[in-house]
């Protein structure tokens, strides 16, 4: 028998998921820890591997009853444990219920596994590299594959949720959304910061067609990126293909010089992202900030513009 966690260490854990869910929430959502001295459950690890993680679980707040601690008092409820043979995972949580279990105790997991009970998937990322030419074209689903958000990358910290998914939580409520239903240019605040105010918008979406938007986001915590010192992210909202999750775009397939598609798949100034489908035209113009909040000038254009014609070379000599 090996303790999985100290309390000293669950509690240190705890507070910075805490940290970082009233950092992500702009101070709407705090996490209150309590965490019980250790308890052994009835079975060994080896019944646990057949029984499955819903007996852990039942078995663990039963002996946690009997301790004097009921989970029926609180919102949510992690059982913290070490492997078991068959538990593939370093976390695991109930989407949009109470219940998660840890094998990996760190604040990154853990606030991953909050994020599914507070009822988001996974951040995802569309991989189109088979064809090499489009960042939206024929591609597949990689799940996790958002390296900037912890429903992605399971790190906290810096690794906001997107502002899709904080728009699911009710963080950012539609007032700070700025809807593209027509051709214009859009100021975007930097959303992954502690504070927000009324007057600003920190997301922008646009239609791509009749079950996903395009959500624009600006980020600032990602100080060593220089394509999101630059630039912006582009995700698409849940759809078919996603299972629920978010799907980050690489703006930058088949430019000459960009590297690999999530980690470098920033929309920067002066670049144009184009879906001739949708008719959805984005370009970036420009950087400033007001006070400690950067944003980034959008420029979105709406329709097919058949007229608009690349550049010729002439050369007279």
């Amino acid at each position: 028998l090996t303790e999985p966690v100290s309390e000293t260490a669950a509690y240190a854990a705890m507070d910075s998921v805490n940290d970082f869910y009233v950092e992500n929430s702009y101070d709407l959502t705090s996490v209150t820890p309590i965490v019980t001295p250790l308890l052994t459950v009835p079975w060994t690890k080896a019944y646990y591997s057949t029984a499955g993680p819903f007996a852990l679980l039942s078995d663990a707040r039963s002996v946690a009853l009997q301790a004097g601690y009921d989970t029926e008092f609180y919102d949510l409820d992690i059982v913290c444990h070490t492997a078991v043979p068959g538990f593939a995972w370093a976390g695991l949580g109930m989407v949009g219920g109470k219940g998660t279990w840890l094998q990996s105790p760190d604040a990154g997991v853990t606030a991953h596994e909050l994020g599914h009970n507070y009822g988001v998937m996974h951040a995802n990322f569309w991989d189109t590299s088979t064809n090499n030419s489009s960042g939206i074209g024929v591609g597949v689903s990689v799940e996790y594959g958002n390296p900037y958000d912890t429903m992605g990358q399971a790190t906290a910290g810096r690794n906001h949720f997107n502002t899709c998914f904080k728009n699911e939580l009710h963080w950012l409520p539609e007032t700070a959304v700025a809807t593209a239903s027509t051709g214009g240019v859009y100021r975007l605040y930097c959303f992954d910061v502690p504070n927000r105010l009324s007057t600003q918008s920190y997301a922008a979406k646009v239609s791509k067609d009749f079950e996903r938007d395009y959500w624009l986001e600006a980020r600032q915590r990602f100080t060593s990126d220089p394509g999101l010192e630059n630039g912006i992210l582009l995700n698409w909202s849940p759809w078919e293909q996603s299972k629920g999750g978010t799907e980050l775009i690489d703006t930058a397939a088949g430019q000459p010089g960009s590297g690999p598609g999530r980690m470098d798949p920033s929309l920067t100034i002066g670049r144009t992202f184009n879906d001739p489908a949708a008719g959805v035209h984005i370009t970036p113009l420009g950087r400033g900030v007001d006070g400690t909040n950067a944003w980034i000038d959008v420029q979105i254009n709406l329709g097919a513009f058949p007229d608009n014609q690349p550049p010729s070379v002439q050369i007279e000599v």
